[in-house]
């Protein structure tokens, strides 16, 4: 498993920043070399991920479809990124909407 040292936290879209979403996510992996890449692409990887929750707005991550389709998407991404292997599934350990 890959984790990032911190949550993300980002505002929702269409909210004039009065809400927002903190995220905290382990990624399971299909090989260990996957760590290292995800490693050495820690930057591209973490703008990616805010870029896409920052889109989201509070109707798309309050269901469990939502978090489900973000998920999906987030997968796609981050493997059209990676060389090595690829993420496999992603956990949220921490999924708070305020």
């Amino acid at each position: 498993f890959f984790s990032f040292e911190k949550p993300f936290v980002v505002n929702l879209a269409d909210t004039n920043g009065e809400r927002y979403l903190k995220v905290d996510m382990s990624f399971q992996m299909s090989a260990p070399d996957v760590s290292e890449e995800l490693q050495a692409k820690k930057v591209q990887v973490m703008d990616l991920l805010i870029t896409i929750l920052s889109r989201k707005n509070l109707e798309a991550v309050s269901t469990t479809v939502g978090k489900n389709m973000l998920k999906e998407e987030m997968l796609e991404k981050i493997n059209a990124q990676l060389e090595t292997g690829s993420l496999t599934n992603i956990y949220f350990t921490e999924f708070v909407v305020q």
